[in-house]
């Protein structure tokens, strides 16, 4: 054998890349095998951490926990890298009615959601370019990452650490023995599938409830649009700095191609149109798949027939800030035996 890593993690999109870094800091030999593919749900992601959830405007699950958590995660991996991709920004919800308006004012006095309210806005105290007549409640605790130069910085790392491969693993290519498994030239205790959308494509996971869904996103310019929020009223405007904004995202759970569409297109542009007041251009336009899951849990743990085989996928739209915490506790598991959430231990799914 070249080499003999401990754990083999598949796929160096964000949970790949944190399990790494997680492993890593346990001093466990590790190696991961990306595939290169540049429109991975991670690649495209806003990467946006908000700390309301959905219409009701209930408190994201585990946010107490996960949003600390993930900030700070963020901040040590940016200070050893010396790198810049973790942004604390404020959003700003603009209210739809005077309902809404008034469900935030009620719901901003109640403990479990005070936390993350900075302030309700009047229209007058909120800027011209953005389309707000009823105006808008600021929410603090969260931000974006960055997830490109984020999974840039961890590629270059973990090549100073001879940890990275480019390469597809195959099933065929996969042998189970006495307490390893084989791939090519690499033996492991543990081989760990952090590839997304791509784990539906095997069996050892494919039984899996994921519900995959496609979503599709605008860059922009709009020199006039000033923006120091996260704007989000439906879809959200991300700002990116230089006049550049996100502009997303769409739900799609039939088209499963990642072919852009004419018709996501149109309804990114209208919703924008309606949150700001101001030209804009379109820059780019990308979509992917996301790995979200039936009962909005991810997948994390071992086979239990190949127990070798491992999981850390299904985190949707909320990765950015559930990956960290999880990522973290998947690497305890593995180098102290300590146990997995129940809620998210994928032995409840097999």
């Amino acid at each position: 054998m070249n080499h003999k890593p401990m754990t083999i993690i598949v796929g160096q999109g964000l949970a790949g890349s944190l399990l790494a870094w997680f492993l890593i800091k346990q001093g466990k030999k590790i190696l991961v095998v990306d595939d290169g593919f540049v429109q991975s749900s991670s690649r495209v992601a806003a990467g946006i951490i908000h700390p309301i959830t959905g219409r009701r405007l209930v408190k994201t699950w585990k946010a107490d926990h996960l949003i600390p958590f993930a900030s700070s995660c963020y901040r040590e991996i940016e200070t050893a890298l010396n790198a810049e991709f973790f942004h604390d920004v404020p959003i700003l919800e603009i209210f739809t009615s005077v309902q809404h308006r008034n469900e935030w004012m009620a719901r901003s006095a109640e403990e479990d959601i005070a936390n993350y309210v900075d302030r309700i806005l009047n229209a007058e105290e909120i800027a011209e370019t953005i389309h707000a007549p009823i105006g808008g409640v600021v929410l603090k605790q969260s931000g974006w990452l960055n997830v490109n130069a984020f999974l840039t910085a961890m590629k270059k790392f973990l090549q100073e650490q001879n940890a990275y491969v480019e390469g597809k693993i195959k099933e065929d290519e996969i042998i189970f023995e006495d307490k390893v498994v084989r791939w090519k030239d690499f033996e492991c205790e543990q081989l760990i599938f952090c590839d997304g959308y791509s784990s539906l494509t095997q069996h050892f996971f494919n039984n899996l409830p994921f519900i995959p869904a496609k979503g599709e996103v605008l860059t922009i310019h709009c020199k006039d649009l000033q923006s120091n929020y996260i704007l989000n009223q439906g879809v959200f405007v991300l700002p990116l700095g230089e006049n550049l904004f996100k502009v997303g995202s769409t739900f799609n759970w039939k088209d499963l191609s990642t072919k852009t569409t004419t018709e996501a297109s149109e309804h990114l542009q209208q919703s924008l149109k309606k949150m700001i007041n101001a030209d804009f251009e379109i820059i780019n336009h990308e979509a992917a798949i996301r790995p979200t899951t039936k009962d909005r849990r991810l997948f994390l743990g071992f086979h239990p027939q190949q127990k070798p085989l491992g999981i850390f996928n299904g985190l949707g739209t909320k990765g950015v800030m559930m990956a960290p915490y999880y990522a973290e506790q998947l690497a305890l598991h593995i180098a102290e035996g300590k146990g997995l959430d129940e809620e998210v231990n994928v032995i409840r799914k097999l």
